[in-house]
């Protein structure tokens, strides 16, 4: 699984002038082809200052533990179809000598 950070990098700032994949655009009718074009005009003169990733289950932590279950009732469909929760306060967090830690902070 790859590991983000909430760093504001050059693909992740293409990624809010063109929020929308050319499949996207392809299979969108003409009134969501027109919600597309008008949020990307809406967003073109702002600048993105940074962002906020959500942990969610089997996400990697910095110190490399994983994310065991999250337990937040909002969950999330990944572009491979599979669903995962955003992780929460009281969860835990596995590292791979077995040692479980709780999260006791959300920022």
């Amino acid at each position: 699984m790859k590991q983000y950070t909430n760093e504001l990098t050059p693909p992740v700032l293409a990624s809010f002038k063109n929020p929308f994949s050319a499949e996207q655009l392809a299979n969108a009718d003409d009134e969501q082809r027109q919600i597309f074009k008008s949020h990307v005009e809406e967003m073109k003169d702002r600048s993105l200052l940074a962002i906020w990733r959500f942990a969610t289950t089997g996400a990697l932590t910095q110190n490399g533990g994983k994310i065991e279950k999250a337990s937040a009732n909002d969950s999330f469909t990944l572009e491979d179809g599979s669903e995962v929760n955003r992780a929460m306060v009281g969860d835990y967090v596995v590292y791979p000598d077995g040692t479980r830690a709780k999260i006791i902070n959300g920022s």
